[in-house]
């Protein structure tokens, strides 16, 4: 992990030296920069040898890496605000002493004999990779042999009985169940007259059966060519394919084993194994291998031996990702890896927490019942909480508040609703969430915060900012509150003074918030609430038209008053809208929003059937409506014109009287819309 550390360590130096008005100090940080440069080639196999090899020397080299890259971090941090000259004679200092420890850490490297770079040779015979971590080659396919001749037999009688058998095969994921198969399923597919091989993971059921039939007509002339499948529903296809098939029963179930040990070892010639974490789990194995590996992260392509450790946990309604996952094995691996290199350490309730070690990154799992007051380690820089009471919290935010250069500190979820003021002593903070928590104010301290980036207080009781937010020059995120539901949160600081601003989401339109946003050009995101008529709806129109990177608006009107919007900007960045109350010709403003994605709409109170005057939004995904349309018809047949849409809501349409019904066949992917009507 020591390459890690130095690798956050440069792409830091770089941005300060970026930012550094006083080119003594400036040229004092490239030089501190260069000396870690130098030392990159080499971490990799240090790394790599420290995890593989008992050799306390290795370890001690990269463990005095890792205290010097949080050495020279505590000065820069430390640097922030003081006089231009104070800085210079530090980082000097500095880099005295950087060169004095390199030279030792060199006369170390050559004795350890660490190497700038792996050979391809060396990868090639100590490395071998497999395209996807997920998809081992079938040729290395190791230990399986009983149960691939097992497999293959009880298909091969099959072919003799002429009927049909369902085979299942079970075991823990990653076991190797879907590599088994493939090679079995290529062994014997020229035993048999017909044959499909289908991927079920994620997939709809039409989808599955769509493609069986599509395999079964390409491969046996004896069932119709098939040219209507795309407009065939589940049942159609599955009594097609059971018509076929015929109406024999029977089936065989095996069942697989993890690997054995020497089997596992077999597997893994060449790659780096460490037993403990994949217990003879085929994917773990090779997806350890593939993550203790020397591949080269600098070419694209091995990126995709990272990428396939991921599994997508969520996705949105478009497809997009929202989380991923690690394989369990993996996130065991690296947490025990980076907490030995002290890069980050993560306890849960049942473990021993107190005292916490230096670390720069420290997550806290769970109940805290052994908080002594002593201080908490000077290197921690992001600090987060989650879950457990409130029993002793204040004592750790008391604790907390005393690391003065942590970057990063996340409350969410804690039940707390006070903030001490010694919050504000954290003058490197960059980041502070408090969502879900039970703050009703806070500390006017929080002004003193002047690297702060991001403030996240959604969902608390918070209703206004203390006095000299404007002072903080740094805040590109402000979340106020959430851009659904009617609370909102009241900023009296002149918003004109925040220049990077790129969030603001939940605030009061104020005459004040109102006036601010025509010199915020940079919003990517915006929400504001309570808006009126008159002046403050004028501004708010002229401070959208000036926001060409706008990529969400909310706008929320106040209760029972109607509101002119008049945009002539086409917000062609524009992906989500969302508007609550009476606007003034909104069908018509929104008609235009041609790169409009997700679409929401309540109490707009509209006089023409959005379904058919919002229609031919060419990419529009999400359409949701709750009491938008006071009509008493709806004309769904027009929904075609809707290309990409995948989700349809209407919620409490009152005085809806027709409905007309929603055709299949949208473009040839009704099976991937669904709609709602609840009244």
């Amino acid at each position: 992990m020591a390459e890690v550390a130095v690798e956050y360590l440069v792409r830091k130096l770089k941005d300060r030296i970026l930012f550094e008005t006083d080119k003594r100090s400036a040229a004092e940080l490239n030089s501190i920069k260069i000396e870690f440069e130098k030392l990159r080639p080499f971490l990799k196999n240090a790394d790599w040898r420290k995890m593989m090899v008992a050799d306390n020397s290795i370890v001690k080299w990269v463990t005095d890496v890792i205290h010097l890259v949080y050495e020279v971090e505590d000065v820069i941090d430390k640097a922030c605000g003081r006089n231009k000259a104070v800085i210079w004679i530090s980082y000097k200092s500095l880099l005295v002493h950087v060169s004095e420890k390199f030279k030792e850490l060199e006369a170390t490297r050559k004795h350890l004999s660490l190497y700038g770079d792996i050979t391809k040779a060396r990868r090639e015979n100590l490395i071998q990779h497999s395209k996807s971590s997920h998809k081992l080659p079938l040729t290395n396919m190791i230990g399986r042999n009983k149960e691939f001749m097992m497999l293959k037999e009880l298909l091969l009688q099959v072919v003799e009985a002429d009927r049909p058998y369902l085979v299942a095969v079970t075991g823990n994921e990653g076991v190797g169940k879907t590599t088994l198969l493939l090679r079995v399923y290529e062994s014997v597919q020229k035993h048999f007259d017909c044959s499909a091989w289908l991927s079920v993971c994620g997939r709809s059921i039409t989808g599955i059966l769509r493609n069986m039939a599509a395999d079964f007509s390409r491969s046996h002339s004896g069932m119709k060519s098939l040219s209507n499948l795309d407009k065939k529903g589940d049942k159609d296809l599955a009594n097609m394919i059971h018509d076929y098939l015929g109406d024999a029963e029977g089936r065989r179930v095996l069942h697989l084993d993890p690997l054995l040990a020497e089997d596992g070892l077999g597997l893994l010639r060449g790659r780096a194994l460490l037993q403990q974490y994949v217990l003879g789990i085929p994917l773990s194995i090779a997806t350890m291998g593939s993550l203790l590996s020397t591949i080269n992260l600098e070419e694209v392509e091995n990126w995709n031996e990272v990428l396939h450790m991921l599994e997508e946990a969520n996705q949105c309604i478009n497809g997009e990702v929202v989380s991923c996952t690690l394989l369990q094995p993996v996130h065991d691996f690296i947490c025990d890896m980076s907490q030995k290199d002290q890069i980050f350490s993560v306890y849960e309730s049942t473990h021993q927490v107190w005292p916490l070690k230096a670390s720069h990154f420290v997550a806290i799992h769970g109940e805290i019942d052994n908080i002594t007051p002593n201080p908490l380690p000077r290197e921690i820089r992001s600090f987060h909480f989650f879950g457990g009471g409130s029993n002793q919290t204040g004592i750790l935010l008391n604790l907390v508040s005393k690391v003065k250069l942590l970057h990063v500190l996340d409350l969410q979820n804690i039940p707390i609703d006070t903030l001490p003021d010694e919050i504000g002593d954290l003058v490197e903070l960059r980041y502070l969430d408090l969502r879900n928590t039970g703050l009703h104010e806070l500390p006017s301290s929080l002004q003193n915060l002047c690297e702060l980036q991001t403030l996240d207080v959604r969902n608390t009781p918070v209703r206004a900012l203390p006095s000299g937010f404007d002072n903080l020059k740094m805040l590109k995120h402000l979340l106020l509150a959430d851009s659904y539901g009617n609370r909102v949160v009241k900023l009296d600081a002149e918003i004109m003074f925040l220049k990077d601003l790129q969030t603001l989401a939940g605030v009061k339109l104020t005459q004040n918030v109102a006036l601010g946003l025509n010199h915020l050009p940079k919003l990517l995101k915006l929400s504001v609430g309570e808006v009126e008529g008159g002046k403050n709806s004028l501004c708010l129109s002229e401070s959208i038209n000036q926001m060409k990177d706008l990529n969400s608006l909310t706008i929320k009107c106040a209760w029972r008053k109607e509101v002119q919007i008049q945009i002539s900007n086409p917000l062609d960045n524009l992906e989500k809208l969302r508007v609550g109350g009476w606007i003034r010709d909104l069908q018509m403003w929104i008609s235009r929003l041609s790169s409009l994605k997700y679409l929401h709409l309540w109490d707009c109170m509209l006089n023409q059937d959005p379904i058919s005057s919002l229609q031919h939004l060419p990419n529009l995904v999400v359409l949701s409506l709750s009491k938008a349309f006071k009509g008493k018809q709806i004309s769904c047949d027009n929904i075609a014109g809707y290309p990409k849409l995948k989700r349809l809501s209407i919620f409490h349409f009152e005085e809806l009287a027709e409905w007309t019904k929603i055709e299949e066949g949208i473009n040839g992917k009704a099976s991937d819309f669904n709609h709602w009507l609840v009244s």
